[in-house]
């Protein structure tokens, strides 16, 4: 186990920290997996419909929603809504819907991390205070 750990963390901190790094990682995912370029089209109700018919298509019999879930399907209590959450977000940067371009060189997974943690506590809070610039 102790190996293990070993190895994931510095992938970890590659994906999280080197812009360079989380792009290509993006982009090997998406030769294999990747939306339709017009995904980021897509009505936002057809969204997750429209991925459960790519999976599908993809020969992956389920659903995003358990796709999603199945990366937690190993511990004793399912995913929390806040996991779930920015798990589905990242997943959904990774495989083409509307992936975040990262213009700026200091740019990295990591916004993606947090993106996904506004989006997260956006939709669920009444007031939403953060330090970013715009």
């Amino acid at each position: 186990m102790w190996d293990f750990i070993k190895e994931m963390g510095p992938l970890v901190k590659n994906i999280l920290q080197d812009r360079e790094y989380y792009k290509d990682l993006r982009k090997t995912v998406k030769k294999g997996f990747n939306l339709e370029d017009n995904s980021g089209n897509w009505d936002v109700k057809e969204v997750i419909n429209n991925i459960d018919i790519y999976l599908k298509e993809k020969g992956i019999d389920k659903s995003f929603h358990d796709y999603i879930n199945f990366g937690f399907k190993d511990r004793k209590e399912p995913a929390t809504r806040y996991e779930f959450f920015t798990s589905a977000y990242f997943t959904l940067d990774m495989i083409g819907y509307k992936s975040d371009r990262l213009p700026k060189k200091t740019d990295t997974g990591q916004n993606i991390t947090t993106d996904a943690e506004h989006a997260f506590y956006g939709a669920h809070c009444d007031y939403f205070i953060t330090s970013d610039k715009s």
